[in-house]
């Protein structure tokens, strides 16, 4: 190897100090640093000394040469760098203290090792980033008393976030959850785990453990932490209200899991109304989740409800008679099996009217092609009874009459049901194709004039009907 000092010191003899310099800078020789170092140190070159000080690895020369001179910038910086010279750190925070420069004391006592030392100027300082750094290495093996110390300052303060950590730390769970529960403190999921007091067989600290999870995943909950307050709230025995916060949080993945895995009865059928709010006609799973759940609860009424629901979307979105005389049936037959239901008689002689309606329907539909004086009849027979529009909508079965007579040609027929359309108050164009009722108007050279429309007739309405449509779509 070179003996790079030597090399040095013939160049400074030879007063070719830059040279020396630059020779140092490239080698990086500790030995040659310090000796080049000495020489500027002697001419006053002091900044140059303190970073040749810096290379050759004499901190406690550099920090010399900077404390004489007020260089407090290289003071720190070489203090930092000092790694395992805890009584140089330590110097060079009593000299930061002395002129009240608090923040860099309580970063070097705190690299320096004196603990105490750099959280008291914390408290005097209100230097608030400054402890929260300290105490973000604080463990579970911190002395207990500096913790609650750390703990009390940062919540006079108002830091209740700190302040919470810190007694997570010392193992105060239950005050930390109170300021959690105060204060509005985010507890976030590796909180909550801390918040979570060990499982234990005593039953009375048993009954006790079960309140500061209840505590805590109503904490969650009303900070909408949906699934860590499910997961507390069913560590605390409380699975109906644990339920409740996976409905809050829409996951229907998880709100089926765990009714699943649950098996209450309470939780199918909270599960189960759920899912009713979704668009289950267009998700068959969905759909047969919700029939499962309502009948392993045994819960017959609601199961009918939902079966009249799927019967009436049938009729209402699809026009659907056959479907919907199938879910009417259904729940017929579920509402006959509930034993709680109320008003039981009465709700099952009204579904058994409705059925007989749609039976009626479904038939007149069915026989059109080869029996149309009988498909007559049982049109005649539903448009005069009382109750026809709780089970179908009585404009479709005018459409089906029209329809038919439109079919046979028969445009004075077809205007006659037309016209009853009308008297009843019914919106044609709903269920009958405008091009329909053009030809019918046509054919019979009647506009429907109404008086009480103020002689408007079928036509114009039909075509501001079509204008509406089109606006609304754009």
């Amino acid at each position: 190897a070179e003996d790079w000092l030597s090399v040095v010191k013939v160049l400074i003899h030879n007063q070719e100090m830059q040279r020396a310099h630059d020779l140092v800078k490239t080698t990086q020789d500790p030995s040659a640093a310090f000796h080049l170092a000495r020489r500027k140190e002697e001419s006053d070159m002091i900044k140059e000394a303190i970073e040749l000080y810096k290379l050759a690895g004499r901190h406690n020369h550099g920090i010399r040469l900077a404390m004489q001179h007020g260089l407090e910038e290289n003071m720190i910086d070489l203090a930092l760098k000092s790694e395992g010279d805890s009584a140089l750190q330590l110097q060079v925070a009593e000299y930061f203290e002395r002129r009240h420069m608090n923040e860099r004391a309580v970063l070097l006592y705190h690299k320096g090792g004196n603990i105490n030392k750099a959280i008291s100027l914390c408290f005097e300082g209100q230097l608030f980033q400054e402890l929260r750094s300290i105490a973000e290495e604080f463990d579970e093996k911190t002395d207990p008393a500096l913790l609650n110390r750390c703990g009390e300052f940062f919540m006079a303060h108002k830091q209740y976030d700190k302040a919470v950590a810190l007694f997570i730390t010392a193992n105060k769970v239950a005050h930390a959850l109170a300021l959690c529960q105060k204060h509005g403190v985010r507890i976030s999921d590796k909180m909550a785990e801390k918040l979570t007091p060990p499982k234990i067989k005593d039953p009375e600290k048993l009954e006790e453990r079960k309140k500061v999870l209840t505590v805590l995943a109503e904490c969650l909950r009303d900070q909408g932490s949906y699934h860590v307050a499910c997961k507390k709230f069913t560590q605390a025995g409380d699975k109906i209200s644990a339920m409740r916060c996976l409905l809050k949080s829409k996951d229907t993945d998880k709100i089926i899991y765990y009714a699943t895995m649950t098996r209450k009865k309470e939780i199918y059928i909270l599960s189960a109304n759920y899912m009713q709010n979704l668009n289950w006609h267009a998700k068959p799973d969905i759909m047969k989740k919700i029939i499962l759940f309502y009948s392993k609860a045994k819960a017959y009424e609601k199961l009918s409800n939902f079966y009249n629901s799927c019967a009436q979307v049938e009729i209402d979105e699809y026009r659907d008679y056959v479907k919907a005389l199938g879910a009417l049936k259904e729940a017929n037959k579920y509402i006959s099996k509930s034993k709680k239901a109320l008003d039981k008689e009465s709700k099952v002689a009204s579904l058994q009217r409705r059925i007989k309606h749609v039976e009626s329907f479904v038939k007149a539909r069915e026989i059109m092609g080869f029996n149309p004086a009988e498909m007559v009849a049982i049109c005649e027979r539903l448009i005069a009874a009382p109750d026809v529009e709780q089970a179908v909508r009585v404009g479709d079965v005018f459409a089906l009459l029209t329809e038919h007579y439109y079919a046979k040609d028969n445009m004075q027929e077809a205007m006659k049901i037309i016209k009853q359309m009308k008297a009843r108050n019914i919106a044609i164009q709903p269920y009958l194709d405008a091009k329909i009722i053009r030809t019918i108007c046509d054919a019979t050279g009647n506009s429907m004039e109404d008086e009480k429309s103020g002689g408007r007739g079928i036509e114009d309405e039909i075509g501001e009907e079509i204008e509406e449509a089109a606006d609304y779509y754009g």
